[in-house]
């Protein structure tokens, strides 16, 4: 009797580790003997290894923006018709916060005040009539470059670029914009010389 319980235990441990280790519950999995929990920026090899609302990407833990699938900015584009834009991450509205985090992404784009070295992030806006906008990063876990933009590539397009919130004195940046019209803005989250990591981006009126 003692054997035939010995030996159901041990089948009942194994069960047990295999279902952590699958990740069965979304959260995490087995790392040696520990359980892994990755919070946002931090390494990874897959998505089992972060928290919830995080996905591993680049070797990272990091969350997405609403439509958060690999062909994010393929999928944003067609939807709202317009051109792709490599490195966007999603969408924002009027009133919201949404968090991201630039580690393990490229350096795709440059802003006339900076951005041309760091990792970044592109975020689209989309107005259905004329709105004054302020668009920050506090919050933020680095020395944040933020620009606006009525396209995505070309500093051509470019209508708001700021690396230093003077009003505050931080590091972190601010654009305000009085009567923007109607229509679809690209957001772009850099960073200053080579900085990166976590940010927090609101856009309110």
């Amino acid at each position: 009797m003692s054997a035939f319980r010995s030996t159901s235990f041990l089948a009942l441990f194994a069960l047990t580790l295999a279902v952590l280790s699958s990740g069965c519950f979304g959260r995490s999995s087995v790392v040696g003997l520990g359980l892994a929990d990755g919070a946002e920026g931090e390494e990874c090899r897959q998505d089992g290894h972060c928290q919830l609302g995080l996905l591993c990407i680049n070797s990272r833990c990091t969350r997405l923006g609403p439509a958060s699938t690999a062909d994010v900015s393929v999928d944003l584009a067609d939807d709202a018709g317009l051109p792709e834009c490599p490195g966007l991450v999603g969408e924002v509205v009027l009133g919201e916060v949404v968090t991201g985090s630039t580690q393990g992404s490229s350096n795709r784009y440059q802003g006339t005040c900076g951005g041309g070295e760091a990792p970044d992030e592109v975020w689209l806006l989309r107005l259905s009539s004329a709105s004054s906008v302020v668009i920050t990063t506090e919050s933020s876990q680095y020395d944040t470059v933020l620009y606006l933009r009525d396209g995505c590539d070309g500093e051509a397009t470019e209508l708001a670029c700021n690396d230093d919130d003077r009003s505050t004195g931080g590091l972190h940046s601010r654009i305000e914009i009085v009567n923007l019209p109607a229509g679809s803005y690209y957001l772009f989250v850099d960073g200053f010389g080579t900085h990166a990591g976590s940010y927090q981006l609101a856009v309110n009126r």
